[in-house]
């Protein structure tokens, strides 16, 4: 084999790896067009804007009028939050705040079934994370785990800044979502662990469809495989989900895409 049929075959076999690379990274991009869709149609659930207004109208009619002001306003904060001018990226800070929305109006429709905590540390709100990863979680625990609980039951979030002799690294961030609901039979817990490990059935859903694996796909296709989601759950004590992820502190898009991938 001479010298320019060698150096053919490389470039050849250059251009069928350049070709790889190009098209497993436009299926990528059309991975998280999907689920960032898929994430923002979830937000739009005309199920709960219905039940949402139908609470809203009751109150009113029953002259509880401070309460119909909490609920408008906590309504308005979720979608301005959800929506964020259509940014994939937002502060922590405003990650919670649109977990204390939601549950702000759950707690007003549920109100003698459904409490709440939420703890988060103060040297991580300014950092920045995937919008929509926090509340269909909160969504799961509280269709899964506390309606079907006989009794009232709590729904904790917390969030902090991982590495402290735990299993993540310095530089990560650790979110828990919580409850003392019902829990998953080992059966359902197996099936939902393979739907995170395999990306099959997404076994786990809450009442707009959007499930844990939704979540946990979202956050490895920007993140990277080695984040995602991790759920423990024991049946008839309740159920915890943790989120890893990297702590980013950047405020321009570009930058945060380099950082996270």
């Amino acid at each position: 084999m001479d010298e320019i049929t060698e150096l053919g075959m490389s470039f050849n076999i250059m251009i069928g790896k350049i070709r790889q690379m190009l098209e497993s990274k436009v299926k990528e991009q059309e991975n998280l067009k999907k689920a960032e869709l898929k994430a923002l149609q979830a937000q739009i659930n005309p199920h709960f804007l219905y039940n949402t207004l139908d609470t809203i109208v009751w109150m009113a009619q029953a002259n509880k009028t401070e309460q119909v002001i909490d609920i408008v306003q906590a309504l308005s904060n979720f979608f301005r939050i959800a929506l964020s001018k259509g940014k994939d990226w937002i502060t922590i800070d405003q990650e919670i705040e649109h977990v204390r929305s939601y549950l702000t109006i759950q707690k007003l429709r549920y109100h003698d079934i459904l409490d709440y905590t939420i703890e988060v540390d103060e040297d991580i709100r300014s950092g920045t994370i995937l919008k929509l990863t926090l509340q269909p979680l909160v969504e799961n625990a509280l269709y899964h785990g506390i309606k079907n609980k006989r009794g009232p039951g709590t729904i904790t979030v917390r969030a902090q800044k991982a590495g402290d002799g735990g299993e993540a690294a310095d530089g990560e961030v650790r979110l828990e979502i919580s409850d003392d609901g019902v829990g998953f039979t080992p059966y359902k817990l197996g099936r939902i662990k393979a739907s995170l490990e395999n990306e099959t059935e997404d076994y786990s859903f809450s009442e707009n469809g959007f499930g844990l694996a939704n979540v946990h796909q979202r956050i490895q296709l920007y993140y990277g495989k080695q984040y995602g989601l991790a759920v423990q759950s024991r049946y008839q004590e309740g159920t915890r989900v943790t989120v890893t992820i990297p702590l980013l502190v950047s405020a321009d898009p570009l930058v945060l895409e380099e950082q996270a991938i």
